[in-house]
């Protein structure tokens, strides 16, 4: 055990024998909050022990760095967070700084559990051709068990068997598909017009067109699963704690998701989709500063925005940030 994990440890026994008590002192009797208030945070804690309830009612009451988070339903990624602690790094809530930065552990959680599992399962597909000499039908007829584990079907063994006889030629293609199938759901009221004729540029509104444009491909691993949020991006989570309409209603911000139309276009798995946030409001140089996300969450950098829109033939206004 490593000394900060032995920390870590300590600390939180200490903050065990705290709990509802440390909490109703701090918030409670100070006045922050009602004890009916309270006492619907601590329903959405799920240990016994209440050990996560300080926490949530410091950031109900709200911080000096952190606006009040006092939409309740915010807190169901608490539970998820406990229910998934063995895949989380920072284990100590109280190292978080509000729930976005705990969705965020959620999600990258969720994420490494899903590329293990496809990991795994790629593995016994191959194992399985090796063994019957390539033959899709026998894997399907003699490995029963293995096709209801990893609930997958004839056409994935044959991706995996092509993929198999590619790189034994010598034939290194992308391991990762596009969501050309978006194409038929898009509302043509939310398409931007843009000089490029290699994505498709649209607007979501609502919460439900950004999860619907922000979705994983459906034959992506990510895509699947109970514990599946739906997107990388908490502006199109389909569970857990949607940020949207924060964002958008609540901050007036404006997004932008990106949809390559082929997959010859998109280097990297991470670029099969790209976010881009334009504020509302203006610096005070009077103009405003995109931030953009691949599709795997990671914050890009300015020159990776400018690479990566420039090779899509995709404008950008620079004087009021926006996209065309």
């Amino acid at each position: 055990m490593s000394l900060e994990h032995a920390i870590t440890t300590i600390m939180e026994m200490l903050r065990l024998t705290e709990g509802m008590g440390q909490a109703k002192r701090l918030y409670v009797d100070t006045k922050k909050m009602t004890m009916r208030q309270l006492k619907l945070l601590a329903a959405k804690d799920p240990t016994p022990q209440k050990k996560y309830v300080e926490w949530m009612a410091k950031m109900y009451v709200g911080t000096n760095d952190q606006r009040p988070q006092r939409n309740t339903r915010q807190y169901d990624i608490i539970a998820e967070f406990d229910g998934l602690l063995s895949h989380i790094e920072q284990r100590d809530i109280y190292q978080y700084q509000n729930l976005e930065a705990v969705g965020d552990a959620v999600s990258t959680a969720l994420r490494e559990i899903a590329a293990e599992k496809e990991a795994k399962k790629e593995e016994e597909v191959r194992k399985a051709l090796i063994e019957y000499d390539g033959s899709v039908q026998r894997v399907m007829r003699l490995r029963k068990s293995l096709i209801r584990d990893y609930d997958m079907d004839e056409d994935y063994i044959m991706s995996i068997k092509q993929k198999m006889e590619d790189e034994q030629a010598g034939i290194f293609g992308k391991d990762f598909t596009i969501d050309t199938k978006i194409f038929k759901e898009i509302d043509p009221n939310d398409v931007v017009k843009s000089s490029s004729s290699s994505v498709v540029i649209v607007k979501p509104l609502t919460m439900e067109k950004s999860q619907l444009y922000g979705r994983y491909p459906p034959d992506w691993s990510e895509a699947k699963g109970a514990n599946s949020l739906g997107s990388p991006w908490c502006t199109s989570y389909v569970r857990g704690h949607n940020l949207f309409s924060r964002y958008y209603q609540n901050d007036g911000d404006t997004f932008y998701i990106i949809l390559p139309k082929t997959v010859d276009i998109v280097p990297e798995k991470k670029y099969a989709k790209m976010n881009i946030q334009i504020p509302h409001a203006r610096n005070p140089d009077g103009k405003r500063r995109l931030t953009a996300w691949d599709f795997e969450d990671h914050s890009m950098s300015g020159d990776d925005i400018r690479r990566v829109l420039s090779a899509w033939d995709i404008d950008i206004d620079q004087e009021n940030a926006d996209i065309g």
